[in-house]
């Protein structure tokens, strides 16, 4: 007995060294990809082309950077807004952000915002939006909206296994599932809401941004 609860303790042990090291590699990996995408709409925005703000020569100059064969296929797409809200983008779809919670942070902090993932007004994706400042002279004239796919990101994620039988889900910090291989959950389920959950007794490490390892029971 003393050497099965050993031997027990042992690989328990060894099992959640193994998941906090497979998580904080993931999250690295996922803030890196993220990060890359940044670089690549801030570079976007500082070209002559963006700030010259001629409606047709950003869309012609942004439709390349789009689809399979583009650019930057990372990217559903790309909008440019006034500092009312209202945009266009080269997909030939217009309309305004004024209502967006990321549209009133980059006016006031007046540098890069992340959103949080959310439908993609431009083409109806899945997206995360990284907006830029469109400065001349060092001052913002505009902005830069890019959809960073999240279909790239949730295929990063779903491919990661622990084990023979677990998965890897991504959450937003208020508990909304971003990621998860059933795709019903997606921007529509909440584990923090819901007390019956396994994940509901996770909320508040979540909230503090504390990481650790957590005994769950599923049903």
């Amino acid at each position: 007995i003393i050497n099965f609860r050993s031997s027990k303790a042992m690989i328990l042990d060894q099992t959640h060294t193994q998941l906090m090291s497979t998580t904080e590699l993931i999250a690295q990996e996922t803030d890196g990809w993220l990060a890359q995408r940044v670089t690549e709409v801030e570079t976007l925005a500082s070209t002559p082309t963006l700030e010259s703000l001629d409606p047709q020569a950003i869309n012609d100059y942004l439709i390349q950077m789009l689809g399979v064969n583009g650019l930057m296929p990372d990217f559903s797409s790309f909008w440019v807004s006034d500092l009312d809200g209202n945009w266009y983008s080269p997909l030939g779809t217009s309309g305004s952000i004024a209502d967006r919670d990321y549209f009133w942070e980059i006016l006031s902090v007046k540098h890069t915002v992340i959103s949080n993932p959310l439908i993609g007004r431009a083409d109806g994706q899945l997206a995360i939006v990284v907006a830029v400042p469109i400065e001349v002279d060092g001052q913002m004239l505009a902005i830069l909206g890019a959809n960073v796919k999240v279909a790239e990101l949730a295929e990063k994620i779903n491919s990661i296994t622990i084990g023979s039988t677990g998965s890897t889900i991504l959450l937003q910090k208020n508990g909304l599932v971003v990621v998860d291989k059933d795709t019903t959950k997606i921007l529509n389920y909440n584990p923090f809401e819901e007390s019956s959950d396994s994940l509901y007794s996770i909320k508040d490490q979540i909230s503090l941004n504390q990481s650790g390892i957590v005994d769950v029971n599923t049903p």
